[in-house]
């Protein structure tokens, strides 16, 4: 079976270039940072317009959950994601399936991270007080020992 990362990134990629003749994975300096830009808010637009399918307000009695049209506002969402992750490629000019395969594998890894934090009790506590990142082991990548 083909990875769906592929498949989902190909189609994306074969959307950019059919419908406005731009490949994300070649775009430069402001153009790259303003495409991710623009991406990154339609993204999250997307997410709320999913969370408007979905009876979340305390104050209100329904519990309603519009499955098809939450999942519907979901995958607009992929499209702008997907987006990101081809213009993330940048100089490498990955292809769709390079792509894939190192977006795959990120996944898992960060996967097992999670997994391995809830088995150990994880806080959130420990973080960079410069970049706010995650550092359990007190050592932040950019900035050492904190």
């Amino acid at each position: 079976m083909d990875n769906p990362f592929e498949s989902w990134l190909r189609l994306q990629l074969q959307l950019q270039i059919n419908a406005y003749d731009a490949d994300p994975r070649a775009l430069e300096g402001e153009d790259r940072t303003g495409f991710l830009l623009w991406n990154a808010y339609a993204a999250t637009d997307e997410i709320h317009e999913a969370l408007d399918e979905v009876g979340w307000k305390p104050w209100a009695s329904s519990r309603h959950v519009y499955e098809d049209r939450m999942l519907g506002e979901i995958v607009d969402a992929l499209h702008f994601v997907g987006n990101m992750v081809l213009a993330a490629a940048g100089e490498s000019k990955e292809s769709p399936e390079q792509l894939a395969a190192k977006l795959w594998k990120m996944y898992q890894a960060k996967a097992g991270v999670n997994l391995q934090r809830q088995e150990e009790g994880y806080t959130g506590l420990k973080k960079c007080p410069q970049c706010h990142r995650d550092t359990p082991d007190n050592v932040c990548p950019e900035h050492g020992r904190v």
